[in-house]
């Protein structure tokens, strides 16, 4: 893991500096040059400068005008392909997905790892085709992305990574960088105008592709079903985390369609 992180650092500093993508939030290196250092056994530290700026909150909806902005930036990101020559193809397949597989598989067998564990498989219970439709799907689109061309990619765009610093936005949090399509950014951000995709168009001279943004979109939803389901199958407590996982468990299923 570290490694990784360390990679990711890396990069973030490589396309400031380097790229000289001026939106890129990178880390301040060390004297010995590293970007992140070691923190014991488990932990690891890496140091940012100060922005001054206002930071976004998540689910908070942008503008037009800020979201063509942000297109603006994904587009002289990804151009800056080049520069990310070592660092790794992100993973296209859904992260746990054998815990939804065994979950889906045991649904007539109790679940015992906390106050939630009953309440969450009475649910899923309920939603079984719901989230099936969704890996189906997810396994029909991969096969055609797959093969796309990958560019260098933040991952989660979101309002929350973004500081509006002056006239000019600012992406944070990059350790979810790598290789992958352009549509796992541009997911989060187009709207049905369909404004944001010609822009991105004419930025770049690549069509965007309808198929990858729906496998992203859909992704997004069964990474956090599995990581919701896996907290609710292993050993919790009631706590004002769990209750806050429980209530985005139920609100990912509600709003989660094809």
């Amino acid at each position: 893991m570290f490694k990784g992180l360390r990679a990711a650092m890396d990069l973030a500093y490589a396309l400031r500096h380097q790229a000289g993508l001026w939106f890129v939030v990178a880390p301040v290196r060390a004297l010995d040059g590293a970007t992140v250092l070691p923190l014991g056994s488990k932990y690891a530290v890496t140091v940012f400068p100060f922005v001054h700026g206002a930071s976004g909150r998540f689910g908070e909806e942008l503008s037009a005008g800020e979201r063509g902005r942000l297109v603006d930036l994904l587009a002289a990101l990804h151009r800056s392909t080049p520069a990310a020559a070592q660092v790794s193809r992100f993973p296209i397949a859904v992260p746990r997905r054998g815990v939804l597989d065994t979950a889906l598989r045991e649904l007539d067998q109790p679940w015992h790892g906390g106050p939630y564990s009953e309440p969450a498989r009475a649910l899923i219970t309920k939603t079984a085709g719901q989230i099936r439709h969704l890996l189906a799907s997810f396994d029909q689109l991969a096969e055609r992305v797959t093969a796309l061309e990958p560019v260098v990619t933040h991952g989660e765009p979101h309002s929350a990574n973004l500081i509006r610093a002056g006239t000019g936005m600012m992406l944070i949090d990059w350790d979810t960088v790598g290789l992958a399509p352009p549509e796992r950014d541009l997911w989060m951000i187009v709207s049905d105008s369909g404004q944001e995709t010609r822009r991105y168009t004419q930025a770049t001279g690549r069509p965007v592709d309808p198929a990858a943004l729906a496998l992203y979109r859909i992704r997004w939803a069964l990474d956090d079903i599995s990581a919701f389901v896996h907290m609710f199958r292993t050993s919790h407590r009631r706590t004002a985390d769990a209750e806050h996982t429980w209530l985005a468990l139920n609100n990912t299923l509600a709003g989660t369609t094809l």
